[in-house]
Parts: C-alpha cells; sequence; structure tokens
C-alpha cells in the first residue's frame, strides 16, 4: 500500500525466500532469526515488532524510507503498477455507494482489481 517493490506469501519454504532474495537482490524482512542466519543470505533485517502497524513503522525508520513512500501505486494483490482508469470504464463494476461517492480510480491490469480511496483513506 506504500508503494514499494515488494513480494509476500505465507507459504514460500525458507530456500525459496533465499533464492528469491538473492536472485532478485531483495531483501528479506523477517520474524524468523533462523532465516537470517543462514549463509547465503546478504540481504536481511530481523523485524522486532508483532504488532502490523508497528512493523511498518520500524521498517520505514530502520531503512529510512519516509521519503520514499507512494500510496496507492502498486496492487496490493500482484504488486503490479497501477494505472488510473476512467470512471465510464468500469462503472458497471462499481457498488452503488462507490459510484455516487467516488470518481477517481485505479487499476491493475494483472489481476484486475480496481482500487479507490475509501472512507478509511487519511490524506
Amino acid at each position: 500500500m506504500l508503494g514499494f517493490d515488494t513480494i509476500y506469501r505465507n507459504d514460500f519454504s525458507d530456500e525459496e525466500i533465499v533464492e528469491i532474495s538473492l536472485k532478485e537482490k531483495r531483501a528479506i524482512l523477517t520474524r524468523d532469526v533462523g532465516i537470517l542466519k543462514r549463509s547465503e543470505v546478504t540481504r536481511g533485517y530481523w523485524v522486532r515488532n508483532t504488532d502490523p502497524v508497528k512493523q511498518v513503522e520500524e521498517i520505514v525508520k530502520r531503512f529510512d524510507l519516509k521519503n520514499q513512500i507512494k500510496e496507492f501505486t502498486r496492487c496490493v494483490e500482484c504488486n503490479s503498477i497501477l494505472e488510473i482508469i476512467d470512471k465510464e470504464k468500469i462503472i458497471n463494476r462499481l457498488p452503488p455507494k462507490v459510484k455516487a461517492a467516488h470518481n477517481d480510480f485505479l487499476y491493475c491490469k494483472n489481476c484486475d482489481k480496481i482500487y479507490w480511496r475509501g472512507t478509511q483513506y487519511q490524506a
């Protein structure tokens, strides 16, 4: 949701995580200290907090990412870049209250998901 290029699945094996990290030059963010002790791991960080909101705050602070946040630019399902889409092109897919209340939408071409800034969004 913050616009960072990430990969997440809770069913990756440790071997898959390390392989992806090495192949794609990605940092491993984990609560599993064991994976970070593997000799082949070159980029990793042990996330100390257990609360998801505090984890995000911890990571943003630890890696000084505050100025790199680009909210609502990536799909939360597949990590693809979102594109602006005209309301008219998707109007038949929108719930009635969303049709009435919103005009700005983003679209993921990869997984066909539509996004809008709902009532919970705080600018």
